[in-house]
């Protein structure tokens, strides 16, 4: 009798996964013995001293849930119903007229990338044919997001290397030559990775090109309050096209940054109509298909995010204390761009516009201009990680490492042409 063939092995053909360059980057990090090394990866704030800094304003929420504890129920479908409320108020103000029409359909969701997704999902039911366009370079997960969700992606022009500003008559041309009724990703401040952001004229200029063209503007909103430590100045752009300007678009919205909520993953999406006389029926309709997609993935999102978020929001004196917090990293951001700026002049780097863009750009991450060669470099010699697009987390730098770091930047470019 012949021997029975061995059964097939599971999963063994899995595909190699691709690899995601920042949480690689920062795995290298942490796998490197050198008590000297920099980590300019990863955006996630850390104080003057290198420490992950709890916002005063959230230990004060804490302390307040430990004293009223809000209990493990799940939360309705839609997410927790103050903080839907409270995080729109942050994003549009207090005395926006879409939220005062009830022109917003809102959803609680696992933070800015989870209320990407969703957006992603939910237009693709609708417009499932449309284009959708991200700006040249932009965060790597809007590509992947609305590629997975089934659209097809192209990019608009944003960025002038050799200028080190934006391309804005690019970015224009770019906008207009696309298929009317196109979807168009817009960062509202602190453009990752570039920190170059559109002057208020400017987003007059692209909310004109995107009315007279049809296209439905997604907006990115990860930094309000962290870019300039001013939730308004930040909010322009939301404001402009959603509200003022009647523009029909979604907002994905993150608390990651502006709170320090980084694990606890607390973000909505707002959607904003306009053209319709009585908009609540759609408002619910969109609030259910939207939900209608969270529940066949995660049914219903996180809740002690959206709790500390709403302690924050709700109370008078913690909601102050958080303007305060947010002045407080941003200022501390600003000062290492003059620190590394100050410095690089000092030791006479090169730079073809003697290091001007450090600080021009603003937020959280510096495009520096260093090359892929010069940031391998860095990497290996100097122990500095830093992407391989030369884009530089401030939030690794402070007064311990800013020289050590100028002098390695120096000889980078120095020695790696």
């Amino acid at each position: 009798m012949a021997a029975p063939s061995s059964p097939p092995v599971a999963f063994a053909n899995t595909p190699e996964p691709i690899a995601d360059a920042i949480f690689a980057l920062t795995e290298a990090y942490n796998a490197d013995p050198n008590p000297d090394k920099i980590n300019l990866g990863q955006g996630a704030y850390k104080d003057n001293t290198g420490s992950p800094w709890i916002l005063p304003s959230v230990r004060g929420a804490e302390a307040k849930l430990a004293q009223h504890p809000p209990g493990h129920e799940y939360l309705h479908r839609f997410g927790h119903a103050a903080f839907r409320r409270l995080s729109a108020e942050v994003a549009f103000g207090a005395g926006s007229r879409v939220l005062a029409e009830g022109r917003v359909a809102s959803l609680q969701t696992i933070s800015g990338s989870g209320a990407v997704h969703l957006a992603a999902a939910f237009l693709h039911t609708l417009y499932p044919n449309s284009l959708v366009y991200v700006p040249d370079p932009s965060w790597s997960n809007h590509r992947v997001m609305f590629e997975a969700a089934g659209f097809a992606v192209r990019d608009y022009a944003y960025y002038d290397p050799q200028a080190r500003s934006i391309a804005f008559d690019a970015l224009l041309a770019d906008l207009r030559a696309a298929p009317a009724g196109s979807i168009v990703v817009l960062h509202a401040c602190a453009h990752n990775p570039t920190g170059c952001d559109l002057t208020p004229a400017q987003w007059s200029d692209v909310a004109s090109v995107l009315r007279d063209r049809g296209h439905i503007p997604v907006v990115d909103s990860a930094y309000q309050g962290f870019a300039s430590g001013d939730l308004d100045a930040d909010a322009h752009a939301i404001r402009l096209l959603l509200d003022e300007l009647a523009l029909p678009g979604v907002l994905c919205q993150s608390f990651s940054k502006s709170m320090g909520l980084y694990g606890e993953r607390a973000g909505a999406i707002h959607v904003v109509v306009h053209g319709i006389a009585e908009p609540a029926a759609v408002v619910a309709r969109i609030e259910g298909q939207i939900a209608w997609i969270a529940r066949k993935e995660y049914t219903t999102p996180a809740r002690y995010g959206a709790e500390l978020v709403t302690a924050v929001l709700s109370d008078p004196g913690l909601y102050a204390q958080w303007r305060e917090d947010l002045v407080t990293m941003s200022t501390r951001l600003r000062t290492m761009r003059a620190a590394i700026q100050a410095n690089l002049r000092e030791l006479r780097a090169p730079a073809d516009d003697n290091w001007d863009h450090v600080t021009t750009q603003i937020g959280m991450f510096w495009f520096s201009g260093l090359s892929r060669p010069q940031a391998l470099w860095l990497r290996r010699e100097r122990h500095v990680y830093l992407a391989e697009s030369g884009r530089v987390s401030l939030t690794g730098v402070n007064e311990g490492n800013v020289r050590r770091l100028c002098e390695a930047i120096r000889d980078a470019v120095e020695q790696v042409k």
